[in-house]
């Protein structure tokens, strides 16, 4: 799904909260039923791989890296490859406020602002030679420490997206 869309679902789903008031039979706002666990997770995993930056990834990598007739992927331009991790970060950040807008945030928002930003350090970990690599390469992390990490922080974000929704 696009961050932008996941942006525009996010701001949505603010509104919803900010508009919607129920009131009990003496007048007084009560809490709106709460989301259903298959809406939060809907929510939540809607973000994990943004469609048009893994575009502009793959168009980086086409022009940034070449296969040999093994199948080995080699980065030819390393010091280019350094930008496209931040680029595609900042890219999905934009979108994502595009979508959302940026006035009204309360902290589940920012929860969901994260999920696709840790979603491409996980990817771009997983998929082998990527934008991360230059990245790992300079740090002296290895590949599978760096996916496990971003899960760690993406399962965290998940977990604290719904139990945010089920304070708000």
């Amino acid at each position: 799904m696009s961050a932008l869309v996941y942006g525009q679902m996010a701001r949505l789903s603010a509104a919803r909260r900010q508009r919607v008031q129920i009131f009990d039979d003496t007048g007084k706002p009560t809490t709106p039923a709460k989301q259903t666990t298959q809406e939060k997770l809907a929510s939540s995993v809607a973000g994990i791989i943004p469609a048009d930056v893994l575009t502009v990834h793959a168009l980086a990598l086409q022009v940034l890296t070449k296969t040999d007739d093994k199948g080995v992927t080699t980065i030819t331009d390393m010091t280019s490859m350094h930008y496209v991790l931040p680029i595609l970060l900042v890219v999905t950040a934009i979108l994502f406020l595009l979508g959302r807008g940026i006035s009204g945030w309360d902290r589940i928002d920012w929860a969901k602002f994260a999920i696709p930003l840790i979603a491409i350090v996980a990817w771009t970990a997983l998929v082998g030679t990527s934008a991360i690599t230059p990245w790992l390469t300079d740090l002296k992390i290895p590949q599978q420490v760096a996916v496990v990490l971003a899960g760690a922080v993406g399962v965290v974000l998940v977990a604290a997206n719904g139990k945010l929704a089920d304070k708000g």
